[in-house]
């Protein structure tokens, strides 16, 4: 950053942190340091030339500021070379409010920058007049809610000199917060279809191409590098700001959960019409496919199963789906025929795939998945020979980066696809910022899970500690976490309520059937929520309250979040690791080794939500949060543990706290806390099984 543009920074009523001018410094020197040089490298095919972009690795903490730290120096960069940049977020709202930052960053302190900026959005978030005309068609005009009238008139409104973004959802939310209420009718059904000309979509991904800076996010990124579509032109560098997003991007783009009756459903609903998708022909088809499959499940005991196992072991029931598939595969649309070649492909190959089964009602669907997310990632900063590098320099910047366990960025990039040391490292994490308290669970409660040779299912004793701690009066607003939507569901259950998103006493039950953006207007607006239960607030949002102040006094974690074990996943990728080190030589490992580097890895995503959740309290100077765990897997400070015996009954918790931790997550949780805010840990209290907080050191 120019010393010019520092004291601007400090004209501009804006509080330069000193963590913050590193991090510029850092991404300074990204954008200023000599490309790497092309390299000749051995392969098992012999010598190859490979070209590769220059990388770097900045992980600053909440409280850092990181996104001006690495706005100025990149408008900075941009202004002097005249290279197209880019910035890549993870959600639409990360993107607003780079782009709202990126505003003051060129007003208040880059006054003379005069580069184009461009918000890139996909499809899916721009309203589609021609699916909107049909609906208006088909439904009576007298039975349009008034809410449904201000849309179409909304609609109605545009001109070929209408700003694109103004043809959005997120557009018509600025009018009014939430879109017109029809049961089984949403945005889902007048959003913009993949294969649909669209005149305000296609001048905005025209503007994007001739913009100077993209602000976009890891989807599209991904779509426009990893899979060479160049849908955004020549771009010379990227920031990847909450980089660790990067890889769940990539799983949403690679991974689906497919079930026949599902995708069938979602093509009736963009192709309404039959002659664009023949539904009645279709649906049996799919139909047969699910009950053929639950057949098969009936005598698997409805475990997950391999596509390729599945062919050996049923080899007449697997050529009758084949055979519907084709079929099936004939009557989709495009966009879902990739799917079905996908399953084909599975079934013939043995390759990627299977057939899970939902735990409560045993419904099947297929499962597909790209084991190699890191080489799929690598397309976008590495090639072969003469091709074309996607980037020049990429900068990866988040929270959590780092090796959640050993904390340090050594080699991190490699889950990226960086498959060599970034050329700049940097980690940073604010001394003071915020305050933090604890409240850790009594071990004597059991597990969430109970498990047993045919099921696994929720705990029931666990589930009522988790009860009194939702209904424990603590005169603050509570942010509760759980990891999934089935932990909810059986909370409502277990009071006799429907599966779907309820205010009850204050707490509201978040269920699929409410999206996170209207989920997080209900909070923010309605005086009656006092707390929220849901698995759709881990990371990437900021709960403020009209004056800005956090909106929550306590944030809840119910359980730690460790991935979803399966074991037909693990066992492919013990195969592939093997088959891959056989392919590239050198230093072996072992098939025992490979499992445990699985349960380490899935261990390290776990830490990283963990860390996000914990984030969600803290998002100012300010702020003031207590945090709860509520797992009493959790392995308790070593030197708190003592000071159990002299509490009631604090022998038998504490024995109950010596039992073993089979999963690392369990041993290491302490590492998703900010370091700043250890300390605390021990001076935490505790949530006894009763129902009642106990301050431990009183």
């Amino acid at each position: 950053m120019t010393k010019e543009n520092m004291e601007r920074f400090a004209q501009a009523g804006l509080r330069l942190r000193e963590l913050q001018l590193k991090v510029a410094s850092d991404v300074e020197r990204c954008l200023t340091e000599p490309l790497p040089k092309t390299e000749e490298v051995e392969t098992r095919q012999g010598k190859s030339i490979r070209k590769r972009s220059l990388c770097g690795l900045i992980e600053a903490g909440t409280g850092v500021g990181k996104t001006l730290g690495y706005l100025v120096p990149l408008l900075e960069y941009q202004q002097r070379t005249g290279k197209r940049v880019a910035i890549s977020t993870f959600t639409r709202f990360q993107q607003r409010q780079v782009a709202a930052d990126l505003e003051i960053a060129r007003n208040r302190i880059l006054k003379d920058y005069n580069g184009k900026v461009s918000i890139r959005l996909g499809r899916r978030n721009f309203v589609s007049p021609n699916r909107i005309a049909y609906w208006r068609e088909k439904l009576p005009e007298n039975t349009w809610p008034q809410e449904w009238r201000n849309f179409f008139r909304w609609v109605d409104s545009w001109t070929e000199d209408t700003d694109p973004l103004e043809t959005t959802f997120m557009a018509w939310r600025e009018i009014s917060p939430e879109m017109p209420d029809i049961p089984g009718f949403g945005e889902e059904n007048i959003a913009l279809r993949e294969d649909e000309s669209h005149y305000w979509y296609e001048k905005h991904a025209l503007d994007a191409m001739e913009a100077d800076v993209v602000i976009t996010n890891h989807a599209t990124i991904l779509i426009h590098a990893a899979l060479k579509t160049d849908v955004l032109g020549n771009i010379d560098t990227v920031v990847f700001d909450e980089a660790d997003q990067l890889v769940t991007a990539a799983q949403s783009l690679l991974s689906r959960r497919v079930r026949p009756t599902i995708l069938v459903a979602e093509a009736h609903r963009d192709y309404p019409e039959s002659k664009e998708f023949d539904y009645k022909a279709a649906y049996p088809i799919a139909k047969r496919i699910q009950d053929t499959l639950r057949s098969i499940g009936e005598n698997l005991d409805y475990r997950e199963t391999a596509l390729g196992e599945l062919a050996k072991d049923f080899p007449e029931e697997v050529e009758s789906i084949r055979k519907d598939l084709l079929l099936l595969k004939s009557l989709l649309p495009e966009r879902d025929r990739r799917d079905i070649r996908r399953i084909l492909d599975g079934l013939d190959s043995g390759g990627e795939g299977d057939v899970v089964y939902s735990p409560i009602r045993s419904i099947p669907a297929f499962h597909i998945e790209t084991l190699d997310l890191g080489g799929f990632m690598g397309r976008m900063f590495s090639v072969w020979e003469d091709a074309d590098l996607p980037f020049s320099r990429a900068i990866l910047i988040s929270a959590t980066l780092s090796d959640p366990i050993t904390k340090k960025l050594d080699f991190a990039g490699y889950q990226y696809g960086i498959f060599w040391r970034a050329d700049v490292e940097a980690r940073y994490e604010p001394d003071r910022f915020g305050e933090m308290r604890f409240v850790l669970p009594d071990p004597r409660v059991p597990g969430p899970f109970l498990k047993s040779r045919e099921e696994v299912r929720l705990e029931e004793g666990w589930l009522d500690y988790i009860e009194k701690a939702i209904a424990c009066d603590t005169g603050g607003r509570k942010l509760i976490l759980s990891p999934a939507f089935a932990d909810i569901e059986a909370l409502l259950e277990r009071r006799g309520e429907e599966k779907k998103t309820c205010l009850i006493d204050g707490v509201l039950y978040h269920q699929p059937d409410l999206s996170s953006q209207k989920l997080i207007h209900r909070v923010l607006h309605d005086d009656e929520v006092r707390a929220v239960i849901t698995p759709s607030l881990w990371e990437g949002v900021n709960l403020r309250d009209p004056s800005g102040k956090a909106w929550m006094e306590e944030v809840m974690i119910t359980r730690i979040p460790t991935p979803p074990y399966s074991p037909v996943s693990q066992d492919r990728m013990v195969v592939w690791r093997l088959l891959l080190q056989a392919k590239r030589g050198g230093k072996t490992r072992t098939e025992a080794e490979i499992r445990n580097d699985i349960l380490w890895d899935s261990a390290k995503k776990a830490l990283r939500r963990l860390s996000q959740g914990i984030g969600r309290g803290i998002r100012d100077e300010k702020d003031s949060v207590r945090i709860w765990i509520l797992d009493p897997r959790i392995e308790l400070p070593l030197d708190w543990r003592g000071l159990l015996v002299e509490m009631p009954e604090g022998l038998e918790m504490l024995q109950a706290s010596k039992h073993e931790f089979p999963f690392p997550a369990m041993e290491y949780w302490i590492n998703a806390i900010p370091s700043r805010f250890r300390s605390a840990v021990l001076e935490s209290a505790l949530f006894e099984r009763g129902g009642n907080i106990v301050e431990v050191l009183s």
